[in-house]
């Protein structure tokens, strides 16, 4: 048992504990929580704490790069599923504009009628 009694707060234990063990090494006086970060790229100074370069807006830690990864592959999925979208859109109106085509060679008065009278009648099938 220790002569002296001693108090520790928070993770404080843990770390005098892989400190002794030697495990992580010992920052003397510095919080480690309030160390400003530099940039790799630009080597400017940036909050503690920050995830992006102030400045050139470089990643600076690895949860942030994953995020970064993440959203850039859901918004290539959702460019993917827009694009298959806009193809199926394009298909149809290709078919239908085809069907209208198809009965003006049938019967060539159809072509001098107005727009919104060849959309109001059915189409019939032969």
């Amino acid at each position: 048992m220790p002569s002296v009694y001693l108090h520790y707060f928070d993770t404080e234990s843990c770390n005098s504990i892989l400190e002794t063990s030697g495990i992580i090494k010992k920052k003397g006086n510095q919080a480690l929580g309030l160390m400003s970060i530099r940039c790799p790229g630009c080597k400017e100074l940036n909050k503690p704490g920050s995830r992006f370069c102030t400045k050139c807006e470089m990643v600076l830690t690895y949860d942030a790069y994953a995020e970064t990864l993440a959203k850039e592959q859901h918004r290539d999925s959702e460019i993917n599923h827009l694009r298959v979208k806009l193809e199926a859109v394009q298909e149809e109106q290709n078919q239908r504009f085809d069907q209208v085509i198809e009965m003006i060679r049938y019967n060539p008065k159809l072509a001098r009628l107005k727009r919104e009278v060849l959309m109001t009648r059915p189409l019939k099938k032969k």
